[in-house]
């Protein structure tokens, strides 16, 4: 199967969501085409990355995807022979304050609401014992600097969207975002149009 180049993708995605954002095509008609567009792409290329998070982020029908089936965190850790993490002391996981979150659906993770950084999305998580490991809080890869290593399971993803209080601070978070970095190229058309409760 041939397969468009990933500027060609780029780019009739940017058309297709500059067309929604006018007005010139429905919803219905941009996610017939994203779906389209995200068949025709490279396997393991990163627009397909791209193009999904967009997708995932609009009302839809439910997809199959890669996601693992392991419903465990991925804290970075090899477990002890007990199941525990090997070691060393966390912050308990829902404790927060108003800079940052720590969702109980994901032990481990912490999420800053004034984090400049965008990758891997605004908002992402760090891992708490190793800041270096950052989530991508739509799609549920996770980074080693810049080199996905991992990917959380679905499960996970979809609960920590459906914490009312992760969703409260996701949306101030992007809001923070959109006024503090006004020429910022969203990976999305409606950035403040969070993942449907599931």
């Amino acid at each position: 199967m041939k397969y468009l180049l990933p500027e060609a993708a780029v780019l009739f995605f940017e058309i297709s969501r500059l067309q929604l954002a006018f007005g010139l095509v429905s919803e219905h008609i941009f996610l017939c085409r994203v779906e389209a567009l995200s068949s025709m792409c490279v396997p393991n290329d990163p627009t397909g990355g791209y193009i999904s998070a967009a997708w995932l982020c609009c009302p839809s029908e439910e997809r199959e995807d890669d996601w693992p089936e392991d419903d465990r965190p991925d804290t970075g850790e090899k477990e002890s022979a007990e199941g525990t993490p090997a070691s060393g002391a966390q912050k308990p996981h829902g404790e927060e304050d108003l800079f940052f979150i720590m969702p109980a659906s994901l032990p481990g993770w912490k999420f800053n609401a004034f984090d400049r950084d965008f990758f891997p999305s605004v908002p992402h998580g760090h891992l708490i014992k190793d800041k270096r490991r950052k989530l991508d809080a739509y799609l549920g890869y996770v980074y080693k600097g810049s080199r996905q290593d991992s990917r959380l399971a679905r499960r996970q993803i979809i609960s920590l969207w459906n914490d009312d209080k992760f969703r409260d601070f996701a949306h101030n978070t992007i809001e923070w975002y959109m006024a503090e970095f006004r020429n910022f190229r969203w990976r999305v058309p409606v950035p403040l149009l969070l993942p449907r409760k599931r």
